[in-house]
């Protein structure tokens, strides 16, 4: 295929016309605005239509254009408007994805379906012939042409024009530049089934496939070799039914054989010996299965015959047995029931006995002490203890029988014609059953009826005794013997029985609730109402001394609880005092919050003072109601107050510990906010030290000098800078004026950096604080010159390193350098912080460190050094988050361990803290 240069020219004049091709002559069908030629296709001008279709340009030919049709024309980046139309982002549907392989070297018709390109589509879909050959694969023409007269045309194309130009394709022409579609497989040596682009530069579109379709001869002669096939199914489906209806008659006399039984044996087989010899030559191939079949259906009929006549003689055998066996059972259960009945007999004799005797037992009434009851009882008991062992011995006797005289049912009486007597005298089980239940209930019922009776009898004879005394003593009294008690006569028995002197008033009431009218006295009859009515007098007369007593004890108990009041009413108003207190102190600690919230450190640290001195109030209050608490607790109060008392006491102990508990927790919120404190006034403070610190810094690099020598220049000889030298030099500085510092800010930095309170900053300190620290964060040269080239290198830093800034940095070739002092050494050079590709060696930082593992803040350098300030004041626990200034940076100590010197920014304390440990713990970072 050639895709060289090729001229087009089209009739200026729109609708149909011809292209021509310069080179081969051929002519396209088409029609389009404007002209063109192979180097210049006018944009939106130069088209063409192949019979009204658009035409693709295949890639790598000078004159490519993009995939897509237009009304008026091509362009060389599309097609003109309407084509950037039809390019438009279409509804995709959802399809299976194309199929794989190709349609096989044997395909002489080919069909093509599917593809969803509304221009394409129509114009490759259809059937295809082989039509010779391209490049050593067979090509394939549509066959018939479409309604629209288009020849197409799948053939396949080499790589001589280069891997793009290569593949399948679908054209008017074999080798023409037009195309409808593409597929790029190079191996396949017949058209693929899918994967096709259609057009050609598009996605490939997985509806459209290729299928191999049969030529009208291969048709035919798969129609009569259907029908062949049908004809040899029909004649085998035929046999197989003659076959199946003849296996089918004899199997159903071969079933009658499983009911077989002795008497129909010879019947059975005789018939299927029949049906055999008429069916069996009509069973066909499956002669074998029913031989195979009718052999073990006649075996297993003999065998069954056979056994069936043994299991009748066994059922014979066993019926037999097991009469006998009955008749033996039943022979033990009459022998059974006969000993029963007479166990039952027995029973009731001696129950009958005992019950006689009981009832006698019953109306006795002479019976007045236990000593008689006991005597009275033994020989009833007797009687009652022979009677339960013959119950005992009967229930014994019916619970180990019973299943023997009852399994096997006795032979009932023959019934007796009228005027006859029968000789079967066979006892009733369940009667006798019934009667020995009834006798063991009876004798039980009476056992528990004399337990109780003793004490019945007993108390009937001590009424009896008691009546006879009661009518002894009344005619004891009675001195005129008239059968009455006069009103001296009651005085006299009151007096005598009961020691009590009879009221008159009372003597009024007797008379008047029992004497008749013109009776001298209380009869008999009343003398049990009489002895009531003394009692009841005597007990009011001992009420009323009662009653007098138990006023005098209350009155005295009142008296008591008053004086015990009191003093709880003193402790409550103590308490109430304290309550009100802790109130207070409540309310102040919750305006502590707010004031934090708002960063005031001032107004904070007075609502704090406000607090503190609230709780030391509450809490003298508390102890002074604690104090009268414990005082309280040494009264002994009355036995009827102890109580009440304890009571009392303890409610307010509770109160006592709910008040200091509220107190404690508001002592603790106010230590909180008072740490709060701490941390704001040293946030505020590192504020105005930033400020400070500054411009010091920019100084120290502006002289080109160390914070070491700043210090010999302001100490002057001694140890540390005095006040006044620190704020002259401060107020000497250039600074914004947002920057500068009021005298009152000048006395709190200064305060902070007078670490040991000696008047004037340290050497130490002062040289820690000032400096301007920058830490090595890539791997970099310390160099003896400013430029990179000047002069040697002194040595490598490695990543951690800290350094003191001189000098910069200063900017050369987009080299950032720094003049600058290693920490730790004596060694000044020239380091770069940024290189020319954006390269960070070197950043700010080094001089704040973040606490990641808890660790301590010690005073000396060696963990093991003694002090002789107490262990709370040199140690602090330093938690994660906390952050440190460095005062000396990281040496080992003498067990191994890597410790600094810091200040803690929280609360300014200065001591030694690990920063790794002897195993390779990290307990700082810096930041």
């Amino acid at each position: 295929m050639y895709l060289g240069q090729q001229s087009w020219s089209t009739p200026a004049a729109a609708g149909k016309g011809k292209f021509a091709n310069n080179n081969n002559n051929s002519n396209i069908k088409g029609g389009g605005k404007g002209k063109g030629n192979a180097q210049n296709f006018q944009s939106g001008k130069a088209a063409g239509k192949a019979q009204g279709k658009p035409m693709y340009v295949k890639p790598n030919n000078p004159t490519t254009l993009s995939t897509g049709a237009a009304k008026g024309g091509w362009n060389a980046k599309g097609v003109g408007k309407q084509q950037q139309q039809q390019q438009q982002p279409r509804q995709v549907v959802a399809t299976k994805p194309a199929p794989t392989g190709e349609v096989g070297k044997n395909a002489k018709r080919l069909k093509v379906t599917g593809c969803t390109h509304n221009v394409v589509g129509p114009i490759v879909r259809g059937s295809y012939v082989l039509d010779g050959s391209n490049h050593g694969k067979p090509s394939f023409r549509k066959d018939p042409i479409g309604a629209d007269g288009l020849t197409v045309i799948i053939y396949f194309w080499d790589e001589r024009d280069g891997a793009a130009a290569s593949g399948w394709w679908i054209g008017p022409s074999i080798g023409g530049n037009m195309v409808w579609g593409h597929h790029p497989n190079r191996s396949s040596a017949t058209p693929p089934c899918g994967g096709w682009q259609a057009p050609h530069s598009s996605p490939v579109d997985p509806t459209m496939v290729l299928t191999v379709v049969d030529t009208p001869e291969d048709q035919q002669k798969k129609i009569e070799a259907a029908k062949a096939r049908q004809e040899e199914v029909r004649k085998e489906r035929e046999v197989k039914q003659a076959e199946a209806a003849a296996v089918a008659t004899i199997r159903k006399d071969i079933r009658k054989l499983q009911g077989v039984t002795p008497e129909t044996l010879e019947k059975l087989l005789e018939d299927l010996t029949v049906t055999m010899g008429t069916e069996f030559m009509n069973c066909g191939s499956l002669q074998s299965t029913v031989q195979e079949e009718h052999d073990k259906a006649v075996a297993a009929a003999k065998e069954k015959a056979k056994n069936v006549e043994t299991q009748r003689e066994k059922f014979a055998q066993q019926k037999e047995e097991f009469a006998k066996k009955k008749e033996e059972e039943r022979e033990e259960a009459l022998k059974l029931l006969n000993e029963f009945s007479e166990k039952v007999t027995a029973a009731q004799s001696a129950s009958e006995s005992f019950s006689t005797e009981f009832k006698e037992f019953q109306t006795r009434s002479d019976i007045t002490s236990e000593e008689a009851a006991k005597e009275a009882c033994a020989e009833v008991e007797e009687k009652l203890k022979k009677a339960s062992e013959e119950v005992a011995a009967l229930i014994s006797f019916l619970k180990t029988n019973t299943s023997k005289m009852k399994s096997v049912p006795v032979k009932p009486a023959e019934s007796k014609k009228e005027g006859e007597e029968t000789s079967d005298s066979t006892p009733n089980f369940f009667q006798l059953s019934k009667t020995a239940n009834g006798l063991k209930d009876t004798v039980d019922q009476e056992s528990r009826l004399l337990k109780a009776l003793p004490g019945k009898l007993l108390s009937k004879g001590k009424a009896l005794a008691a009546l006879t005394k009661v009518e002894t003593m009344f005619k004891s009294y009675d001195k005129d013997k008239d059968g009455m008690l006069s009103r001296q006569e009651i005085t006299n028995l009151a007096k005598g029985e009961f020691k009590f002197d009879m009221p008159k008033e009372s003597l009024d009431m007797i008379f008047q609730a029992m004497v008749e009218d013109k009776a001298k006295g209380v009869k008999i009859a009343d003398y049990q109402r009489l002895f009531c009515a003394i009692g009841v007098a005597r007990e009011e007369a001992q009420d009323r001394l009662r009653k007098e007593a138990r006023e005098k004890k209350e009155s005295e108990i009142a008296e008591a609880k008053a004086g015990l009041q009191a003093k709880l009413d003193a402790v409550s108003a103590e308490l109430k005092a304290a309550n009100t207190a802790v109130t207070e102190v409540t309310t102040s600690v919750r305006s502590l919050p707010p004031a934090l919230k708002e960063k005031k450190s001032d107004d904070l640290k007075k609502a704090i003072d406000e607090s503190e001195a609230l709780a030391t109030k509450t809490a003298d209050l508390i102890e002074a109601a604690a104090k009268s608490l414990t005082e309280l607790s040494s009264v002994e109060p009355m036995e009827n107050l102890s109580l009440w008392f304890k009571s009392e006491s303890t409610k307010m102990e509770k109160t006592k510990g709910n008040l200091k508990n509220l107190l404690e927790k508001a002592k603790a919120q106010c230590q909180h906010y008072s740490e709060e404190h701490a941390k704001l006034l040293a946030t505020e403070v590192r504020g105005l030290c930033d400020k400070a610190l500054k411009a010091v810094r920019a100084s120290l690099i502006k002289k080109k000098i160390s914070s070491e020598e700043l210090f010999t220049q302001l100490s002057k000889g001694k140890d540390g800078v005095s006040k006044v030298a620190f704020f002259e030099y401060l107020k000497s500085l250039e600074q914004a004026e947002e920057d500068k510092l009021t005298d009152a800010e000048l006395e709190r930095v200064f305060a902070w950096f007078d670490e040991d309170k000696a008047s004037a900053i340290s050497k130490e300190t002062f040289e820690a604080v000032a400096r301007n620290v920058m830490r090595v964060v890539k791997d970099v040269s310390l160099t003896e010159g400013q430029g990179v080239s000047d002069g040697g290198s002194i040595r490598r830093l490695v990543v951690g390193e800290c350094l003191e800034v001189l000098e910069g940095p200063i900017e050369e070739n987009n080299l950032h350098r720094i003049r600058c002092k290693v920490i730790g050494e004596e060694k000044e050079g020239w380091v770069t912080v940024k290189g020319n590709q954006g390269s960070v060696f070197v950043k700010e930082g080094g001089n704040n460190y973040k606490v990641v593992k808890e660790t301590i803040l010690t005073e000396n350098f060696e963990l093991d050094t003694k002090s002789d300030k107490k262990s709370k004041e040199v140690t602090r626990k330093l938690k994660p988050g906390e952050l440190l200034e460095v005062r000396q940076f990281s040496k080992k100590s003498s067990t191994g361990m890597t410790r600094m010197k810091c200040r803690a920014m929280s609360d300014g304390m200065v001591g030694w803290v690990t920063t790794v440990g002897t195993s390779g713990t990290k307990f700082l970072e810096a930041i």
